[in-house]
């Protein structure tokens, strides 16, 4: 027996999975890949926001993209974790792409600081996963995978509907 043929050889469709898990190789940036995919579509978002003819289009787009983020989460995540013998891996960073797109849906207009602030209180509830987010890992699938990265982006999602209306408000006065 050859020496490598304890190693499973990653085969078309693996690599193609992986493509598209990983946004195209973000999910393999070492150390934080979840925070470099999250920052990678807070960017893209806010250039998107600012090409965005109005804000319900770039809300749209948002709410689109997120749902086929969680779309190829939820079918090609089993497979992968499957193939590669990990549990939710950390490679896997598409639903963090769908969890940031929550997140800015409703940010089109805002300020730069808004988005800092929503991108910090998406990461923070990532990581952390308090108020029950840790629980949706175990229901297991695509759908544990998915799941606590969209609870995390509504809650950011929060914290910048909050900063707007608090904005608002203040300026109003």
């Amino acid at each position: 027996m050859r020496a490598d043929a304890a190693v499973p050889r990653e085969g078309g469709g693996l690599r193609v999975r992986k493509a598209l898990l990983s946004l195209g190789g973000i999910g393999f940036v070492p150390g934080a890949p979840g925070t470099v995919a999250s920052a990678a579509v807070f960017a893209a978002a806010w250039g998107a926001s600012r090409l965005a003819p109005e804000a319900a289009v770039f809300a749209a787009g948002c709410t689109a993209a997120a749902a086929a983020f969680v779309a190829v989460t939820v079918a090609l995540g089993p497979k992968a974790e499957r193939e590669t013998g990990a549990e939710d891996p950390g490679w896997i960073v598409a639903d963090e792409a769908a969890g940031a797109l929550v997140a800015v849906a409703p940010l089109a207009d805002a300020a730069w600081w808004v988005w800092l602030a929503v991108f910090a209180a998406y990461r923070l509830l990532d990581g952390l996963k308090p108020f029950g987010i840790r629980r949706l890992e175990k229901i297991g699938g695509g759908w544990g995978i998915a799941l606590d990265d969209l609870v995390a982006g509504a809650g950011a999602l929060g914290v910048g509907a909050a900063l707007l209306l608090g904005r608002t408000v203040w300026h109003a006065g």
